[in-house]
């Protein structure tokens, strides 16, 4: 069963959050459309650009950090000698499906041209419909995953799991700095 989606939310790491901020802001945002990079200039909301950037890398290692989360409990379900709990990997599914699709949000904000601690490579600004490619594998591996554990099969539950890592280590090997 596919994970309902989550409604659209205002753009994460180039707007201020301020009680001022409107209500409706909308991003254009979606799985494989890393939209043009938002360069960072001047100070925005008492941000300073490299405010505005700690900021940005934040956010992304903070997603990163939870789907490693999940990663870490789909990896145990493929080497575990016991039966697989189907419930628990169609959540993870869900939570995959979710994650995954507020990657191209959140490198928005190019941080390429300021001091930031960071393991994405900048060249994921340079090719975004690459980036965007890598990010399509996970989410449809996810969708892979949730229609396997949906059906109760251990088998194709194993498969989409190994396609998962197969998705993040391709992206990894290329967009991110070790």
């Amino acid at each position: 069963m596919p994970a309902t989606p989550l409604p659209r939310v205002p753009a994460l790491v180039n707007t201020p959050v301020s009680a001022d901020s409107p209500a409706d802001a909308k991003t254009n945002a979606s799985v494989g459309d890393i939209v043009a990079p938002v360069p960072i200039t001047g100070t925005v909301g008492g941000l300073t650009p490299q405010m505005q950037a700690d900021r940005a890398v934040l956010l992304r290692q903070g997603l990163f950090r939870v789907m490693g989360w999940v990663m870490v409990r789909l990896n145990a379900a493929q080497h575990a000698d016991a039966p697989v709990d189907m419930k628990v990997m169609a959540a993870d599914a869900g939570r995959l499906q979710q994650l995954s699709s507020l990657i191209p949000e959140v490198f928005q904000q190019d941080t390429r041209a300021l001091d930031t601690n960071t393991r994405a490579s900048s060249i994921i600004w340079n090719e975004p419909a690459d980036f965007g490619s890598k990010i399509d594998d996970l989410t449809l591996a996810a969708d892979s995953l949730a229609r396997a554990a949906a059906r109760n099969d251990e088998v194709a539950t194993g498969k989409a799991i190994s396609r998962i890592e197969i998705a993040c280590t391709a992206c990894h090997h290329i967009y991110r700095s070790n």
